[in-house]
């Protein structure tokens, strides 16, 4: 009998999962908007029962510039990056015979992205290269967060039915499922948690190079007069 119970717990838990996540789903189709932010930037979200639940966008840019001064632009752009709440999260340089290369990974506060990758630019001496990606997780977010919420409903599930059991091999039982349940939950709590950072902050990868002109050796007495004969 318990182990019909279980079975059926974990069938209606997975099935009230599977119809939470394809009804949020269907409401943010349906009440989908068009919204402007504080800076000016229409933002999709989508509205449901006077709530509204933002679109979650994971914003990438790889920029790759050409500067008079590498250290002269990084002390440019340090203050710039602290005026909005970005930072630097990594740096890589690599200095050859011909040019002095920086690539900095930069971690931005979405709202700021577009304003910081536009200020970024005109600082610049020429642009190279320039790409932008926007990866919609709103809906990945959401179930991961579900998944997540089930987890507790049914792990509360499990520990009542462990409360009423007797024997002990329906304890260990009940425990090795609740001990799966907490795996799950885990799991499931890490991705919502890991793609609200990634769309909380934006990053912008930006290689800069800077050439640097190498003088000509003087030519060799010798040199010149064989030159000249």
């Amino acid at each position: 009998m318990l182990k019909q119970v279980i079975v059926l717990l974990a069938v209606l838990m997975a099935f009230a999962c599977q119809s939470g996540s394809t009804h949020d789903q269907k409401q943010a189709t349906e009440n989908t908007i068009t919204t402007v932010d504080s800076t000016g930037v229409p933002v999709l979200t989508t509205s449901s029962n006077s709530l509204s639940k933002q679109l979650m966008l994971v914003r990438t840019a790889h920029v790759n510039a050409e500067v008079t001064s590498v250290k002269g632009y990084q002390q440019w752009l340090l203050p710039q990056l602290s005026g909005v709440g970005a930072y630097v999260a990594s740096e890589l340089q690599n200095n050859a015979t011909d040019a002095v290369n920086t690539t900095l990974t930069i971690k931005v506060p979405v709202q700021y992205f577009d304003m910081l990758l536009s200020l970024i630019e005109t600082k610049t001496a020429r642009l190279v290269e320039k790409q932008v990606t926007s990866n919609d997780v709103t809906s990945d977010y959401h179930d991961a967060k579900n998944r997540a919420q089930t987890q507790l409903h049914l792990k509360t599930r499990y520990q009542a039915l462990q409360q009423q059991a007797t024997k002990m091999a329906d304890i260990l039982a009940l425990q090795k499922e609740i001990d799966a349940i907490d795996e799950a939950y885990d799991v499931a709590k890490g991705t919502s948690k890991y793609l609200s950072a990634q769309a909380t902050y934006s990053t912008i990868h930006l290689k800069l190079y800077e050439p640097i002109i190498v003088a000509e050796n003087e030519p060799s007495v010798g040199a010149a007069f064989m030159e000249a004969v």
